[in-house]
């Protein structure tokens, strides 16, 4: 049988990487988890956020919104959040690096890849 050499090395070698692909997936079961409304919600596109760069949608939950962006390029986005998610905090997110997302005077500024979960509706 052929050497076959993982991509992103061993369970061992990186379970005590906080960037490494390990970590970066329990992380998000761990938000799979924590929101109902990723795992019960429906989904509805954010077509005004939506670009080459960015995917936005919202899953809804009862009373409940969550609303995730995501960066799929490799530069940093910053976005004007429009009324619809002025309200909206910022929860939570996941990255690839050690930049983290920031929202500041209704600007959303999201790293590479990253993917940032904004919530509204909070009983």
């Amino acid at each position: 049988m052929d050497d076959f050499e993982m991509k992103f090395g061993s369970y061992e070698e990186q379970k005590d990487d906080p960037s490494s692909v390990y970590q970066y997936y329990k992380k998000a079961v761990y938000y799979r988890n924590l929101y109902p409304e990723i795992r019960k919600g429906t989904v509805n596109d954010l077509p005004e956020y939506d670009s080459d760069s960015v995917a936005a949608f919202t899953k809804t939950w009862e009373e409940l919104q969550l609303h995730v962006l995501i960066n799929v390029s490799g530069e940093t986005q910053t976005l004007a959040l429009q009324e619809n998610l002025q309200e909206a905090a910022l929860e939570n997110g996941l990255y690839t690096g050690e930049e983290e997302a920031d929202l500041t005077e209704g600007n959303l500024t999201i790293p590479p890849y990253g993917i940032v979960f904004l919530r509204s509706g909070m009983k």
